[in-house]
């Protein structure tokens, strides 16, 4: 194994199944069209990945990211895990060659559906990425 790399055996995949449980923590993963998804309930925490790429699908992804989140200003980012907040982060290549999406154009969907962001890390070497911090005052 590299640095930084975990090795999940049964063992730890069965004790972190445990911790979840014994925390009351319920994951949930979703993947296809994101106009398809219909979601009820606000989340605590939205990981996002890899879902930049296209700039056709940016405005379905703010949506669905929007209706996940609580209402948040810009100058709560830092609260932490308060009640009735959303820790939002987008983790995306700077640019995907090819299809045009990447961090700027997800920045730019974002204000038009009048989100905010915050630029919480930066990698430079090799391909560039970054993670985005994402919300709505509404």
């Amino acid at each position: 194994m590299e640095p930084g790399e975990l090795e999940v055996d049964e063992d730890l995949l069965l004790k972190f199944q445990h911790a979840l449980a014994s925390h009351q923590i319920e994951l949930r993963f979703f993947y296809g069209d994101w106009d398809s998804l219909r979601l009820a309930n606000r989340a605590d925490l939205v990981l996002s990945s890899e879902t930049v790429y296209s700039l056709s699908s940016l405005p379905s992804l703010c949506r669905v990211l929007h209706s996940l989140c609580w209402p948040t200003s810009k100058d709560q980012q830092d609260a932490g895990m308060a009640p009735n907040s959303t820790l939002c982060l987008v983790a995306a290549k700077v640019l995907y060659f090819g299809v045009g999406g990447g961090v700027d154009a997800f920045v730019r969907e974002l204000e038009i559906q009048g989100g905010w962001h915050s630029l919480k890390r930066t990698q430079v070497m090799g391909v560039g990425r970054a993670v985005i911090q994402a919300g709505w005052l509404t």
